[in-house]
């Protein structure tokens, strides 16, 4: 039977921890949260938040905010400051090899890198066509990267432009190539790659709510694909999605983070207050969960470790 845990709410003089649900679907839920486990409130006051990336080297969370065309910084202690505007109303972020942040510049319909203090190309077109707005990315060891392209951005900034692609890409960029691997997805959302690189994770984030996998060869194409989880037990919008060290997998739904194991069995939900947009690993001994809602930024201290690409 499932079963819910409530933390009331504690205020102390740098963080407020907030009410804590915790829905497990099965007993392997609390080898990884606690059953004491805290939302604990990190920022508020934004207009969407997304995009969330820890900085290993700096100690701090970087994150967009979208319609203030702004990416923000965090440190581990709560201290925020403006890092750059404009962002090209960035989406998702992440590093490459270089430990360069890698921007989805949703406003400029490109992937673009952060190079002494411009953002410069690294994809803007398939097929000599725009992208929508590329909206998630994740880097292969290799420098390759994967990334998603719905409407999101196009419908925001250029609602009176016609779309030059039409449907909703994920797609994989590497060695100046841009290769389609799914037009089928209504609307691919959040994306990450497992541990060691054989499987990548998409989620789409409206109608039939549902997770894909791939399997990737050693080169990073596509072999096979099927739906990793789908279900009517999901009742939030799938969006952001990370991997731990033993490939169990953190998304946005159910109005919180849903957790499944590398089977694709759901372990259960931490609610947070607010809706979620997306998710990443941080704290010096990355065992946080930093969890990013339209106006606010959480974090959860989780009993594992999450898997960074970079």
């Amino acid at each position: 039977m499932k079963s819910i845990f409530l933390k009331s709410l504690i205020i102390t003089p740098l963080l407020v921890f907030c009410q804590s649900f915790l829905i497990p679907e099965s007993d392997e839920f609390f080898s990884i949260v606690p059953k004491e486990t805290e939302v604990i409130f990190v920022t508020t006051g934004h207009k969407f938040n997304e995009g969330p990336v820890w900085d290993v080297d700096n100690k701090c969370l970087y994150y967009s905010d979208i319609p203030a065309n702004t990416i923000f910084k965090i440190t581990e202690m709560g201290e925020k400051s403006t890092f750059l505007i404009p962002s090209g109303n960035s989406n998702g972020l992440t590093f490459d090899r270089n430990k360069h942040l890698v921007v989805c510049d949703q406003f400029n319909k490109r992937v673009a890198r952060l190079k002494h203090g411009k953002l410069h190309t690294i994809v803007s077109k398939y097929e000599d066509k725009s992208f929508n707005s590329p909206n998630d990315v994740v880097m292969r060891k290799d420098g390759s990267l994967y990334f998603t392209d719905p409407p999101y951005g196009h419908y925001q900034f250029f609602k009176d432009t016609p779309r030059q692609i039409s449907f909703t890409g994920v797609y994989f960029f590497n060695h100046h190539k841009c290769t389609l691997i799914d037009s089928t997805l209504i609307r691919a959302n959040g994306i990450c790659l497992s541990p060691d690189e054989t499987k990548l994770y998409v989620a789409q984030s409206e109608f039939n709510w549902l997770w894909k996998v791939y399997h990737l060869d050693a080169n990073g194409n596509v072999i096979s694909s099927k739906i990793f989880y789908q279900s009517d037990k999901i009742t939030g919008n799938p969006d952001g999605i990370k991997v731990d060290i033993n490939g169990y997998i953190y998304a946005t739904g159910n109005n919180g983070i849903v957790i499944f194991n590398p089977n694709g069995t759901l372990l259960g939900t931490i609610v947070v207050p607010e809706n979620p947009s997306n998710l990443a690993w941080g704290g010096t001994n990355l065992d946080y969960l930093y969890v990013t809602t339209p106006r606010s930024v959480y974090k959860i201290k989780l009993q594992t470790k999450g898997f960074l690409h970079y």
